[in-house]
């Protein structure tokens, strides 16, 4: 590395992990037992995911980027502190509320299916007949009992046919993958806000969210290239862990009761390999972007402040109030803007202090 340049997010998470390998390894292992938990009621239906995302899953994701974030970046910072019940049931504190914003990422899930599944329902009609001679004539007859009003015909129908019942798993499994993966990479990129809820300590979470989804928006250039840039094998690899979770499921079951279960298993197996980069890299990323949040709520902070002048009732101290909290924010932002302009500090030099 040359003096004076910064290293990527992925290497300065590396060489946090370096620091409790053990630990890091055991926070990840207890994170893919809780999605196991997360995804296994999905056997009996996969509604149930309604319930364990949003009590197991966020949770959990939310109390494994801040173990990690821990022991890659302070030293005092031990596995027990990090896997205790404190952080997960911190996550369901007022402050903390909406970090992951689970109801939008849920409709953008539900959109992702219905657009995925129109596109690949017109793929296979094409493709069907290529692979299976018998694909047109087995269609018709489901589509006429459907339409008749037959459903229980058309359920033994389906149940008869092994084919037209693979056919139906892999058009359905398929779509909900882009569901699956649109939901996750929503949290995944909300990581950070865990991060700026600890920061602002609002007690209104929503002007948080709100912060930190508008500093995004006007960086998405720099946060794309830095984020992407960073975390793309988590994508890879989730897409590799469902498809041979998927392969392994159908042949053993057509139904999705089992199909996506195991595939979505697949799925994070995969990505527990790489999930600990994530989880650590979340901490330095936001890192370099706390002077953006900062500073976004500075001007904001401004404009209210003007706002505020402008009221009829509003008294004179409780302006001073305001300009001096103003005042501490501006004088953070002088020490962010010294300590990005000083040539880059690596922690070799902190640690041989520590020999």
């Amino acid at each position: 590395m040359t003096p004076n340049k910064k290293p990527t997010i992925l290497q300065e998470a590396a060489k946090g992990l370096q620091k409790k390998p053990a630990a890091v390894t055991a926070a990840t292992l207890c994170f893919w037992v809780m999605a196991m938990v997360t995804i296994a009621p999905a056997l009996l239906s996969p509604i149930a995911l309604v319930l364990t995302v949003p009590l197991v899953f966020a949770p959990s994701l939310y109390q494994y980027i801040v173990t990690l974030g821990g022991l890659s970046q302070d030293k005092e910072f031990d596995l027990q502190s990090g896997l205790g019940w404190r952080f997960f049931r911190t996550y369901f504190s007022p402050k903390f509320r909406g970090s992951f914003r689970l109801l939008w990422g849920l409709l953008k899930g539900i959109l992702a299916f219905d657009l995925s599944l129109a596109v690949l329902s017109v793929v296979f009609t094409y493709l069907g007949p290529l692979v299976w001679p018998d694909f047109d004539a087995a269609m018709g007859e489901f589509a006429s009992l459907v339409n008749a009003g037959a459903i229980g015909e058309a359920s033994a129908f389906l149940q008869g046919n092994p084919s037209l019942l693979s056919f139906t798993a892999l058009l359905l499994g398929l779509a909900f993958f882009f569901a699956f993966a649109l939901f996750l990479h929503n949290m995944f990129v909300y990581g950070m806000n865990t991060y700026c809820h600890a920061m602002f300590q609002s007690p209104i979470p929503s002007s948080v969210t709100m912060i930190y989804r508008n500093t995004i928006r006007e960086r998405r250039g720099e946060f794309s290239k830095a984020y992407y840039g960073s975390f793309w094998p988590l994508y890879l690899l989730m897409a590799l862990g469902y498809g041979l979770g998927m392969w392994l499921a159908m042949t053993l079951s057509t139904s999705l009761y089992v199909v996506l279960p195991i595939a979505m298993a697949g799925a994070f197996t995969f990505m527990a390999f790489f999930l600990p980069f994530f989880a650590s890299g979340t901490g330095f990323l936001f890192r370099r972007f706390q002077p953006h949040f900062v500073r976004y709520s500075y001007e904001r902070m401004k404009e209210s402040l003007e706002q505020f002048k402008a009221q009829q009732d509003a008294s004179q101290e409780d302006i001073d109030a305001f300009e001096d909290m103003l005042q501490k924010y501006g004088d953070e932002m002088k020490k962010m803007d010294e300590n990005e302009s000083r040539p880059e500090d690596t922690s070799d030099d902190g640690d041989k202090k520590d020999e």
